[in-house]
């Protein structure tokens, strides 16, 4: 009698069921080889012989593909707005809004994979020991100099960012950016070389529109906003459109 079940050992242990499928259609779990896997001590239970089940090991393998899917599910849930809300879900039925709202200003909570968070650090580590070359401490700065100076002084900036610098007639920090950043969270570096100041803004989602901005959409800048926010202002505001940026300031960094 054909059976549905099968194992396969590499350099992991592959339980699969429905071995009768295609092999992109066929169920299976994936058994690492390390010391006291529990998943390895119940392969060991289910595949005893005097105890094998072909419907324990397909009960098996579903359950572990089906906790699998959940635990991603739960991950792409997971984000800094969703902690937000959470936050204020906690604390509003002790504090007012008003209360909450301050104290929650004076943080910055950013969540991230551990894996892109571990590389932040490393990056961090390597840029406070990197000091801006001599000679080009009053020049404009590029992005990875730009975030070499958040990370050194303590801002880690994950996901879509924009740094802008003070124009070389010095009114206003000029840049243009895609329209698909408004309706993502998004950072704004603008970067004053003359008073040697970085100032750090973080943007939520579809907290400024497309309506509120300066588009262009021609053959040359399909779709983009034009930044044109005014230098020496402690509103910086936009000069195209007067939207003001001064809610989104995080931090300003002198470097």
């Amino acid at each position: 009698m054909r059976k549905n079940t099968g194992v396969l050992i590499c350099n992991k242990l592959y339980v699969y069921h429905d071995v009768n499928k295609n092999d992109d259609e066929q169920t299976k779990v994936e058994i690492e080889f390390t010391q006291d896997n529990p998943d390895g001590a119940k392969f060991i239970e289910l595949f005893d012989k005097s105890a094998f089940s072909e419907s324990t090991v397909k009960e098996f393998v579903c359950e572990k593909i089906k906790s699998a899917i959940n635990v991603e599910h739960i991950k792409n849930k997971i984000s800094s707005d969703l902690i937000g809300e959470l936050l204020r879900t906690h604390f509003v039925n002790k504090y007012s809004i008003a209360e909450f709202e301050q104290a929650i200003a004076e943080f910055d909570i950013t969540v991230m994979p551990k894996a892109i968070a571990t590389t932040n650090i490393e990056q961090l580590l390597v840029s406070i020991s990197k000091p801006i070359p001599q000679g080009q401490e009053n020049s404009k700065l590029n992005r990875t100099d730009a975030l070499s100076i958040c990370r050194s002084n303590g801002v880690i900036i994950g996901g879509n960012y924009s740094v802008s610098n003070r124009t070389q007639h010095g009114s206003h920090f000029a840049n243009d950016i895609p329209v698909s950043n408004l309706t993502q969270n998004w950072w704004l570096l603008l970067v004053d070389h003359r008073k040697r100041e970085l100032h750090v803004f973080k943007i939520g989602a579809n907290e400024v529109s497309e309506n509120e901005m300066y588009v262009i959409n021609n053959k040359h800048k399909q779709h983009t906003v034009k930044l044109n926010i005014l230098c020496d202002d402690d509103t910086f505001t936009d000069k195209l459109r007067k939207k003001q940026f001064k809610r989104w300031l995080v931090k300003t960094i002198k470097y």
